[in-house]
């Protein structure tokens, strides 16, 4: 049996044909051939919906080239995370070519079905995975864990928040938590936050102003984030909006972390509060403190 070809529309997608990132937003006649090669070539071609650059959006521009070629790819746009301002056609292009769309949670589902009116046979749930082989804590994994990750010896509980720092994961809110409980029932307590972003030094410029210098400590973006869950007693993800079904999540309970997370999204199909972890309203402080 022959194996179908599948493709996944990304930056490098058709690169030896000779595909140029940012000239593909003009859509000229030079970039639609080369995208219709590269989509002639495979049975499936898989597109993230993710934000578009100007007027351009790559499930869009894939399904142009599909319906004035005749191609009969089947095109699939893959989404997780809502977003209000996206349109319809990012995930249906045209009715008249072959697609469906993959959604990473129910949630995700009902939402496109019921705001979009994508047709229900048409949008497929995926649950997406994580490698349970790769986030399995291990004793000399942990070992080198507090090597990498050091923090004061009386550092108990440890507090881990991983993601970019921006506005969306709320680690403004996390930190006021940090504060209520550093000043009540965990005098010890210590924030883990690791990551990147455009907000990283209003954060830092936070802590310290919240005098809770001692109890926080960065880190940068890593792509071994295994280590940081060897390194942690619970995983705090304190996002206030625009989420799916977060890996940090599901690569933290794999390793067996304890994880807090707000409530939205997919998150409740994964995280069954009081079994498998707890949830919270986002954006309230004393909530996440209460936990």
């Amino acid at each position: 049996m022959q194996l179908p070809v599948i493709s996944l529309l990304v930056k490098y997608q058709v690169s030896n044909l000779g595909y140029d990132y940012d000239k593909v937003v003009s859509k000229d006649t030079e970039n639609k051939k080369v995208w219709t090669d590269g989509l002639q070539n495979c049975d499936v071609a898989v597109c993230t919906v993710h934000p578009p650059r100007d007027s351009f959006h790559c499930s869009v521009f894939a399904g142009e080239c599909m319906k004035e070629s005749n191609v009969n790819t089947i095109l699939i746009p893959k989404t997780g995370t809502i977003v209000p301002e996206y349109k319809r056609e990012f995930y249906l292009p045209d009715e008249s070519i072959r697609s469906a769309v993959i959604a990473i949670t129910g949630f995700t589902r009902t939402y496109l079905i019921d705001s979009y009116k994508l047709p229900a046979t048409g949008v497929e749930l995926i649950y997406q995975g994580t490698e349970v082989r790769r986030f399995t804590t291990n004793a000399e994994r942990k070992k080198e864990s507090f090597k990498r990750y050091s923090l004061p010896g009386n550092a108990s509980p440890v507090l881990g928040n991983v993601g970019m720092f921006e506005e969306r994961k709320g680690q403004t809110v996390l930190l006021e938590a940090v504060k209520i409980l550093v000043k009540g029932s965990h005098p010890n307590l210590h924030l883990i936050l690791v990551g990147e972003g455009p907000d990283e030094q209003m954060l830092k410029d936070k802590v310290e102003d919240m005098g809770i210098e001692e109890h926080v400590t960065f880190f940068p973006f890593t792509r071994e984030p295994m280590f940081i869950f060897e390194r942690i007693d619970v995983l705090v993800l304190s996002s206030l909006y625009k989420e799916g079904l977060p890996n940090v999540l599901l690569e933290a309970m794999s390793m067996k972390v304890p994880v807090v997370s707000s409530e939205m999204a997919g998150v409740p199909e994964v995280v069954k509060d009081g079994e498998t972890g707890y949830m919270v309203e986002p954006g309230l402080p004393a909530c996440l403190s209460a936990i």
